[in-house]
């Protein structure tokens, strides 16, 4: 159904209430629906016009004499595409209370204590929510860190957006933690990326202090021990650093391919 006609259909429903048209955009305060709605018909024309992937579907064969159904996934998806803005606007909760407790406070502890009095009250005294919410604060931290490393390694704001923004539109293949938050690399993968970033700064600068050289010891210990493939993944990077001191490799776009590197197994 066209954007137009849909809008037309809400503003003069007669099958929400039998015998009466009501305009159910204002009866049931739609119009966040209707903005996400319009941002996916704009979504939707600029990825079928520079042609991105968005979605990625496949046939369920259900058996039993069932017949097979198509399952969808991604941003192209109007389902998924509602779900994530609607968990973005609510996201903006806990931003929202760090920037109050620092304006008031003025100081980064009154932000942090409201960001977590907010936490606190949000369902943390299960156990079961604790560890999601727990495990879904250790994956956002992702975005976080590609933030910082897009920054680092351009030394702009508008590196550090596009490193995020470049996550946001590829989630679906470059974390599972939405489906199954107990993955190991759900924790691990995240404290390799600030593991990462911190290794870069200290080379970057050419010395080490006591901060940064215990902070850098906690990454790569809570890695090792998050992380089944840490051997791996550590190997490879004192492969790399050893072949920057060899052959003079470019330090930055080294870290780079650090950033950029996923395994999976």
């Amino acid at each position: 159904m066209p954007f137009s006609d849909g809008l037309v259909h809400l503003m003069k429903d007669n099958t929400t209430e039998f015998g009466n048209t009501i305009n159910a955009l204002h009866r049931f305060n739609l119009y966040p629906e209707l903005i996400l709605s319009s941002l996916f018909s704009l979504f939707r024309r600029f990825s079928d016009y520079f042609e991105w992937k968005t979605i990625v579907c496949w046939r369920v064969n259900r058996g039993g004499g069932m017949a097979p159904i198509e399952s969808c996934e991604g941003l192209g998806n109007y389902h998924y595409f509602y779900i994530y803005g609607a968990f973005l606007v609510a996201s903006s909760v806990i931003f929202s209370l760090f920037i109050g407790g620092f304006s008031l406070s003025q100081s980064f502890f009154g932000g942090i204590l409201a960001s977590i009095s907010f936490m606190f009250n949000h369902g943390l005294g299960n156990y079961h929510y604790f560890y999601i919410y727990g495990a879904f604060l250790v994956a956002s931290s992702v975005i976080f860190s590609l933030f910082i490393g897009g920054f680092s390694l351009s030394q702009s704001f508008f590196g550090g957006i596009l490193a995020s923004i470049s996550f946001m539109f590829n989630h679906g293949e470059a974390t599972r933690a939405q489906w199954t938050p107990p993955l190991r690399e759900s924790f691990g993968y995240p404290i390799f990326l600030l593991q990462t970033i911190l290794t870069g700064y200290i080379l970057r600068k050419g010395k080490i202090n006591l901060v940064c050289g215990v902070l850098h010891v906690f990454l790569t210990v809570a890695f090792c021990c998050f992380w089944q493939v840490f051997s791996i993944v550590i190997f490879l990077l004192i492969l790399r650093f050893f072949y920057l001191k060899i052959f003079h490799f470019p330090i930055l776009l080294l870290i780079w391919m650090d950033l950029n590197s996923e395994i999976e197994f």
